[in-house]
């Protein structure tokens, strides 16, 4: 067991699954870390695995509030980097970091849900209509070796055992932990495996060491909707949703850029 965390950093797909990460159907939201990232490294950022090169939303504006005062930008004044926020999933031995570009600057990420559909900002000032996850910002970039292309799985201590599950019932079934009823966190990944998406659960085993398993259901197409709808007392697969309406469980699915080592797939799936 090493003597402190490994840390890994995963791209997420764009700043609305980071906001989802961090605040949708969670009792008290994560704390989101903020930091400048030196725009030089990585490709030139034209796009591609840089994380400066998507700094805009691939949706459309009308799906997230965060048109403002023209203060949009999240280029650092001083030096031209790229304002990245972070939000980490602890496990035993692996902080395992999950960012994406900053939208502007601001003191909370906001999300609420408005007229059954989700809106995400960034903010100065928190009311009772949303919830927000606070902002700590950092002046020290932290190490980004590996921000690109994730590290080699011998190198993450914590890599998930990835297992297939039949259908999106058995996926959505199984986020209920009868260990904590009453603290859900169920939270889906989206993860492109090859040509192909794997739905998942990070569910956790307490032995003598920790184990994970990535519980997953594989799909041809990445998920063009941001929440799994599923009704216990409804005769129905669970399906894909995009608004909200009461009588229904939701789980948020939070979508991963780039294929990443932490999730088991590059030892386990041919």
């Amino acid at each position: 067991m090493s003597e402190e965390p490994a840390e890994c950093h995963i791209a997420l797909e764009d700043f609305e699954d980071l906001a989802r990460l961090a605040c949708s159907y969670q009792a008290h939201p994560r704390r989101i870390f903020s930091f400048v990232r030196d725009g030089s490294s990585g490709n030139d950022g034209g796009g591609g695995d840089d994380v400066g090169g998507n700094i805009s939303s691939n949706k459309d504006d009308s799906s997230s509030s965060n048109k403002d005062d023209g203060n949009s930008s999240n280029k650092d004044d001083n030096g031209g980097g790229i304002r990245v926020a972070a939000t980490a999933l602890n496990l035993a031995n692996t902080l395992a970091v999950m960012y994406a570009p900053l939208p502007k600057d601001g003191r909370y990420v906001s999300y609420a849900i408005d007229g059954g559909r989700e809106r995400t900002d960034v903010v100065d000032a928190a009311s009772n209509a949303a919830s927000y996850a606070p902002i700590i910002h950092v002046n020290s970039e932290p190490c980004l070796t590996h921000m690109e292309v994730g590290p080699p799985a011998d190198d993450i201590p914590d890599v998930l055992h990835p297992i297939e599950l039949a259908d999106l019932g058995s996926l959505a079934r199984l986020t209920y932990d009868p260990d904590f009823p009453d603290e859900p966190d169920p939270v889906i990944y989206a993860v492109p495996v090859g040509g192909l998406w794997a739905l998942g659960y990070v569910a956790a085993y307490e032995m003598e060491e920790a184990h994970y398993v990535f519980y997953h259901v594989m799909r041809d197409a990445k998920p063009d909707k941001p929440f799994l709808r599923y009704g216990h007392d409804r005769a129905q697969e669970p399906e894909l949703s995009d608004r909200i309406e009461h009588g229904y469980v939701y789980m948020p699915i939070v979508t991963v850029r780039d294929q990443h080592p932490i999730f088991g797939f590059d030892a386990h799936h041919r």
